[in-house]
């Protein structure tokens, strides 16, 4: 059984069925048709905080326990959760796809690119900026991010309530671009 699997199949303690761990296959848009929506080149992301539209987030993790539970502190928090992306490749995507209002982005992702490195792309092309989270918050990895307008740097283990006070300074504060 996978890690994903295991999370699927969590019991949360009561008699409610788990949350469903989503998945980028679990995002897919189809026109009328049946084909893939083509989302294109995405203009520049302006962030809204309407109080009566709620957050978006893109999540950025290659460890599914973590990206799980992530996804059940921001929904606590009342931000929708538009995906969950383990590669570049699938946050770039998503990204274009959903226009989240920001990116929670793991540091260390495996694969051919780090988070630092997604982070600054999917700021460049859509504008969208990402919250750090890392087990390690060196002063050289805030150098190396700062071209990706980072909204924070969070460390691993995520604390909840150190979540949720940037996600009410993201919401209160002017967060232009």
């Amino acid at each position: 059984m996978t890690i994903e699997d295991r999370v699927r199949n969590m019991d949360t303690g009561g008699n409610e069925a788990p949350a469903r761990l989503l998945r980028p296959a679990d995002l897919r848009v189809s026109d009328s048709g049946g084909s893939e929506k083509d989302v294109g080149h995405a203009p520049k992301h302006k962030i809204t905080t309407d109080p009566l539209r709620p957050l978006k987030a893109l999540i950025v993790e290659d460890d599914a326990l973590i990206a799980y539970d992530l996804q059940m502190m921001l929904t606590d928090l009342d931000v929708e959760v538009v995906g969950i992306a383990m590669t570049e490749r699938e946050a770039a995507r998503l990204a274009a796809l959903h226009q989240p209002d920001f990116a929670t982005m793991d540091v260390v992702l495996r694969g051919e690119c780090n988070g630092i490195d997604t982070a600054i792309r999917i700021y460049q092309t859509h504008g969208i900026r990402s919250l750090f989270v890392t087990g390690n918050v060196s002063p050289a990895a805030r150098l190396r991010g700062a071209p990706a307008k980072p909204l924070h740097w969070l460390a691993k283990p995520i604390v909840f309530h150190n979540l949720k006070e940037i996600v009410r300074q993201f919401r209160e504060d002017d967060p232009g671009v």
